[in-house]
This record gives structure tokens, C-alpha cells and sequence, in this order.
């Protein structure tokens, strides 16, 4: 068994590219947050474990949880490592098999305890259904930023169940790739492209105002969406919440299919 502890997020990037570029998708927050470890300690960091034909990578990046990808059968020992080592995990980001390994092996090691967060599944398209409507879909304008704070303060509140800022500043550089739906002078519905890649992009940020609902606005965007995306020869992909039936049904009636299912656990000490 061979054990790296990366110096840098650059040596880990190169060390792993293949296993990165062989699964863009699942290992998408990896090359999100590899440029931010600039060495290997308690708080930032990044290991892989190989035993012969079978790997693990993990890569902590403070605040966010820690992420896990590869062989479940090597989850121990990442433990293990992270314990010997005094190693911070604020929470995990993985497939179900690697958490129910992580959880069991955290349970004997660790001094606290790990609630869930998030029940996800990841889905693709690469060929949608067409819909047609009458609705104007529209590129937001810098007169729009104080009504899209308040939209993903909501969306964050509706799906974590707690109150959130969001920073104007932080959503300008931005702007350009959301598309809204308005009615009644208002933004009522919108959706944000994020993780642009050369053959992969992400959708997020589905969200309309609940007096809104049931008129298909989440779905007409969407689809809008999807479709620039694959148009370009591009897979689109999206996380759902496996509680929630509604939006799961929404995203495979526009043509997205499982890729994965995702878990995400919060560490709470003691």
C-alpha cells in the first residue's frame, strides 16, 4: 500500500489527472478547490491511497466538507491517516458506499458525531425534450443583483433550513450566467450555470417564488438551459435532493438520467 500526503494542490492535480479526467463529473468540487492547498496541514489538504489496482483521493479545503472519490475498501486507512495525523474534517462529500464506510470507521475514532445534510443524486442529459411557451426568458442586468440576493437567500434557506447572506459582490462577476423569468415587474424564477468546462457544465440555483409555482417556470428554464449546454456538445449535469420527488421528476421528464448518487454529512464535535 502506497500512501501520498500532496504538498501542494498542484502536485496532487497532476499526480491524479487521469482519474480526474476519466470522471469529470464526480470529481468536479476536486478540481473546484485543488488550487487552494498550498501545503499539507490540519486544516487544507490532500491524500491519495493506492493499493494496487484500487485508489482513494481525498482533499479537505476549509470551510467545506471533505471530499472522497474512488475505492470504498480503502476508507479505513484514510481514517486512520486522518486521525494520526490530527487532520480537520468539517464534514464529507461522497457516493453512499465510501460515507457508510466513513461513518462506521469515524464512529470508533472520532470524538464527535456526523448528521446529514444532504441526500443527493447527480443527473445527466445529453439529449433533452423539447418545450415549447410563451414565456420571455432573459439575461439579468446589474438592476436586478438586489432581487437575486434575495432569490438564493430564499433558495438557501428553502434547501438547508437556515438563513444565509449572499454578497452582491459576489454574484456580479457572474451575471451573465443566469437566465430569469419575470412576471409582475419581478424576477420570479431562475437558474445559474456554474462549472463551465470544456466538455461538462453544471446547473444550479433552480429556484422560483413559491406564489409562482405550478406553472412550469422552473421547467421552461431548465430546459433552456440544458439545451445551450448540450448544443455546445457538452454533458449538463445537476444535484437533486432524493426527498424531493417533485424537482426529481421535473429534471427526468426534460431527459436527465442517474449518473451517481451523492451524500454530504456534517461533523459536529462534542
Amino acid at each position: 500500500m502506497e500512501i501520498i500526503k500532496y504538498n501542494n494542490g498542484i502536485d496532487f492535480y497532476n499526480d491524479n489527472l487521469e482519474i480526474l479526467n476519466t470522471h469529470l463529473i464526480e470529481t468536479a468540487f476536486f478540481k473546484l478547490n485543488y488550487p487552494f492547498i498550498n501545503t499539507y496541514e490540519k486544516e487544507n489538504y490532500a491524500i491519495k491511497i493506492k493499493d494496487k489496482d484500487k485508489y482513494l483521493i481525498a482533499l479537505q479545503r476549509t470551510p467545506y466538507n471533505l471530499l472522497i472519490f474512488g475505492n470504498h475498501l480503502l476508507t479505513k486507512n484514510l481514517v486512520e491517516i486522518i486521525k494520526k495525523d490530527d487532520l480537520k474534517v468539517n464534514g464529507i462529500l461522497t457516493n453512499k458506499l465510501i460515507s457508510n464506510e466513513f461513518l462506521k470507521e469515524a464512529s470508533r475514532s472520532f470524538d464527535g458525531f456526523f448528521t446529514l445534510r444532504n441526500d443527493m443524486s447527480i443527473l445527466t442529459c445529453n439529449k433533452f425534450n423539447q418545450l415549447n411557451h410563451s414565456y420571455e426568458i432573459l439575461t439579468p442586468t446589474e438592476l436586478d443583483l438586489n432581487e437575486l440576493k434575495e432569490l438564493h437567500e430564499l433558495f438557501h434557506e428553502e434547501i438547508y433550513h437556515e438563513k444565509a447572506t449572499y454578497e452582491i459582490d459576489d454574484i456580479l462577476p457572474d451575471l451573465n450566467s443566469y437566465q430569469i423569468i419575470k412576471l409582475d415587474n419581478k424576477i420570479v424564477s431562475m437558474v445559474k450555470k456554474v462549472r463551465d468546462e470544456l466538455t461538462i457544465c453544471s446547473i444550479s440555483f433552480v429556484y422560483t417564488r413559491i406564489n409562482y409555482r405550478s406553472k412550469g417556470l422552473a421547467r421552461i428554464l431548465v430546459t433552456n438551459l440544458t439545451n445551450e449546454i448540450v448544443s455546445n456538445n457538452k454533458t449538463a449535469y445537476l444535484f437533486v435532493d432524493n426527498l424531493n420527488p417533485i424537482s426529481n421528476h421535473l429534471y427526468t421528464s426534460i431527459g436527465y438520467c442517474l449518473k451517481e448518487e451523492r451524500i454530504e454529512y456534517i461533523y459536529n464535535k462534542k
